[in-house]
C-alpha cells in the first residue's frame, strides 16, 4: 500500500507534460539560427547621394558618336611678314658707277653715277696734264685736274663712255680722288671716290648737292 503510494506521488509530481517533451532518441533537431546584422551607425536611410561636395564642379567633355572624348583645339594665327611671301625687296634701289679713260692731247677719265632712285645721272671729267676749274676743290693725284661736272635728268646713256649731255654744271665740289699707279702706267686701272657737287637752284629737279662715294672702281679702257 505505501509502494503505490509513492508511485501515484512521483506521477503527480512528474506530471503529463514531460513524456511530450522527450525526443526520439534517434532524431537530431535541427535548428537555424538567423544571421545577426549590425546597423551602421552612420545609416540615416536616407537615398545615397553624389560622393561630389557641393563645391565642386565636375569636368566636362566632348564626345562624339563613337565615344570618344574630343578636345577643341586652338591654333594661335602667324602674322606673314612681307619677307615671308617670297616677293622681291621693295627699298629702294642703289647707285650705280662707272668710269672710263681716254687718251689723246689730254688724257680724260669720265666717271659717271647712275641715281636709280632719282632718275638722275652725274658726270665728273677728269684731264691731264691740267689744274682744272678751280671751283672743283677736289683733291686728285699729281698732273690731273677736274674739268667740269655736270647733273642731268635721265638715266639714257649714263653709264656709257662717251660724255653726252652734261645737264646743270656743278659751280662747287669738295673731296678726294685716289689711285696708284704701277712703274710705267699712265692710266689708273682702280680708283676710289669720295666727294661732293654742289649745282645751282635754277631747276626743281636738280639737288643743291650731290654726294659720289665709292670704292675701288675699275676704270675701263685703260691700257
Amino acid at each position: 500500500m505505501t509502494r503505490l503510494c509513492l508511485i501515484f506521488l512521483l506521477l503527480t509530481a512528474c506530471g503529463p507534460g514531460q513524456s511530450e517533451l522527450t525526443t526520439d532518441p534517434g532524431t537530431t533537431a535541427s535548428t537555424t539560427t538567423a544571421p545577426e546584422t549590425t546597423a551602421d551607425p552612420t545609416d540615416t536611410g536616407d537615398v545615397p547621394t553624389s560622393p561630389l561636395s557641393s563645391d565642386t564642379t565636375p569636368s566636362t567633355s566632348t564626345s562624339d558618336d563613337t565615344g570618344i572624348s574630343t578636345e577643341s583645339t586652338t591654333t594661335d594665327a602667324t602674322t606673314i611678314g612681307p619677307s615671308d611671301t617670297g616677293e622681291s625687296d621693295t627699298s629702294p634701289p642703289g647707285d650705280e658707277y662707272v668710269a672710263f679713260f681716254f687718251a689723246g692731247g689730254l688724257d680724260h677719265i669720265l666717271i659717271h653715277k647712275s641715281d636709280l632712285k632719282n632718275d638722275r645721272c652725274t658726270t665728273l671729267h677728269l684731264a691731264r696734264p691740267t689744274d682744272g676749274d678751280p671751283a672743283l676743290a677736289i683733291d686728285v693725284p699729281e698732273m690731273w685736274g677736274p674739268q667740269n661736272a655736270g647733273i642731268a635728268v635721265g638715266l639714257d646713256g649714263c653709264l656709257e663712255g662717251t660724255p653726252g649731255d652734261l645737264g646743270v654744271a656743278a659751280i662747287a665740289g669738295s673731296g678726294t680722288i685716289t689711285w696708284q699707279l704701277a712703274p710705267n702706267e699712265f692710266c689708273p686701272k682702280i680708283i676710289s671716290l669720295n666727294l661732293d657737287l654742289e649745282f645751282p637752284q635754277d631747276e626743281p629737279w636738280v639737288p643743291a648737292k650731290e654726294h659720289l662715294e665709292t670704292m675701288d672702281l675699275a676704270v675701263q679702257d685703260c691700257p
